[in-house]
């Protein structure tokens, strides 16, 4: 008596065929997929690998430090173009502007030595103001590019669910609502729009300072037209120079924002704002 090792049943060869079917086919796409890209992403559910997410963070990070370079290197084009007016008198162009003055050696030497002062504490100024330009039109590009991406990441994160969303987008918006949140604490902590402010309110001081000074050389009047002699005009520089010694560099620690709080304001819209607080 025979074995029988076939079996006549309908439903079980279409299930058998089906398996055939989807064994083929994995096989195939396995077939598809190159070698080196298994080691990014997952063959079984498409999700980046732990490389993947290497991958993708740095190549964020790297594209984030090309645009800081780019931007740093635009905004210092356009500060030298604005400060161009302000170059520094030279030594022999200095003799020259005072030498219609009329005055001794000694109150020359010192009308020269306040005026090269001047020129100093403008360039200075105009410095530290171009630093904190650059920096906070940096700062506040960078925030608006972050926002927008995670913005958009979350949008989509959203409609399709933390657990079933892939994973490379989840890297995307951490990492451009961690640039939001880093740029955000930087521009306030070193009160950059107020350095910028207080600088270039020096800056235009001394610019003005030192125009009034080129037309006293000039004239030998004061601004109001009246004739006065060098020995006064240098008290009257004396005073000015000391009203306007400041130095104006601001930091604010208090205003590193706990990390929980501004990720709440990053995804409402609505909500208030919260007061800062000092990380311990």
């Amino acid at each position: 008596m025979s074995l029988a090792t076939d079996s006549n049943d309908p439903d079980e060869k279409q299930t058998e065929n089906s398996l055939e079917v989807e064994v083929a086919d994995e096989k195939a796409s396995q077939k598809s997929t190159p070698q080196w890209q298994k080691y990014f992403v997952s063959p079984q559910n498409y999700q980046p690998t732990l490389l993947g997410h290497v991958v993708i963070s740095t190549s964020l990070i790297l594209g984030i430090c090309l645009s800081y370079a780019l931007m740093f290197w635009f905004a210092g084009t356009k500060q030298n173009e604005w400060l161009a007016a302000t170059v520094e008198l030279k030594a022999e162009a200095i003799n020259t502007s005072i030498a219609n003055l009329g005055t001794n050696l000694p109150e020359k030497a010192r009308l020269i030595d306040q005026f090269q002062q001047i020129q100093d504490r403008i360039q200075k100024h105009a410095s530290v103001m171009g630093f904190f330009y650059k920096q906070y039109y940096i700062s506040l590009s960078m925030i608006c590019g972050g926002s927008v991406v995670a913005s958009i990441c979350l949008f989509f994160i959203s409609k399709n669910g933390w657990d079933r969303v892939n994973n490379a987008l989840i890297n995307i918006f951490i990492v451009s609502s961690s640039t939001v949140i880093l740029y955000g604490n930087i521009a306030l902590v070193f009160k950059q729009e107020e350095n910028i402010k207080d600088n270039q309110a020096l800056y235009l001081s001394y610019f003005a300072l030192r125009n009034e000074m080129l037309s006293y050389w000039a004239t030998r009047q004061d601004m109001t037209g009246q004739t006065i002699q060098p020995a006064k005009f240098i008290h009257y520089m004396d005073k000015r120079l000391q009203d306007l010694s400041q130095i104006h560099l601001g930091f604010d620690a208090t205003r590193i924002t706990n990390l929980s709080e501004q990720m709440k304001q990053f995804n409402s819209s609505n909500q208030k704002q919260a007061q800062p607080e000092l990380q311990k």
